[in-house]
């Protein structure tokens, strides 16, 4: 493939990330709106929700995995900073490569095994033991989704050769 194909296909790598972390940031104000609607029933009336609690629970993993690509990209992860700045030449290229592969075969079994699970959780009808009995297929789909996400972005760097990995 050419090399503009294959930035193209990074391009869009990189575009379904962001959206993953405009998804994440959404989340962040839903948990903000359940919250202060939570805080303002029981300060007003000595009413509850009953599932704010759990609904923000659900939107913290959404906030979790579908940053973790657009944090990758971005740089925003921890990292081990003095191994990195001793590495130069050949050494940091083949540590980054290396960094990369295993992250991207780690993520493929890791995002196999939870959409495994979570199609389990469908077929059995799971739900949570609160008072929304939540369908637990439907949190756990975040799981899969930001994990595909993080999968994608992982060969959006093998793409371009490893050459834009923070």
């Amino acid at each position: 493939m050419s090399d503009t194909v294959l930035e193209r296909m990074a391009g869009g790598i990189d575009w379904l990330g962001r959206v993953g972390g405009w998804i994440a940031a959404a989340a962040v104000f839903g948990i903000l709106a359940l919250v202060g609607v939570e805080i303002a029933l029981r300060g007003l009336f000595r009413i509850s929700t009953q599932i704010s609690d759990e609904v923000s629970g659900y939107l913290n993993v959404a906030v979790i995995y579908f940053g973790l690509a657009v944090a990758l990209k971005d740089g925003t992860y921890v990292r081990v900073e003095p191994i990195y700045n001793r590495l130069k030449g050949r050494w940091a290229i083949a540590v980054r490569w290396f960094i990369v592969l295993a992250s991207l075969l780690y993520m493929v079994i890791a995002t196999w095994v939870t959409l495994k699970y979570v199609a389990y959780s469908y077929r059995a009808g799971l739900v949570s033991t609160s008072y929304s009995e939540t369908p637990l297929w439907i949190p756990q789909t975040f799981v899969v989704i930001g994990s595909a996400l993080l999968v994608l972005q992982l060969a959006g760097f093998l793409l371009r050769g490893c050459r834009d990995v923070p």
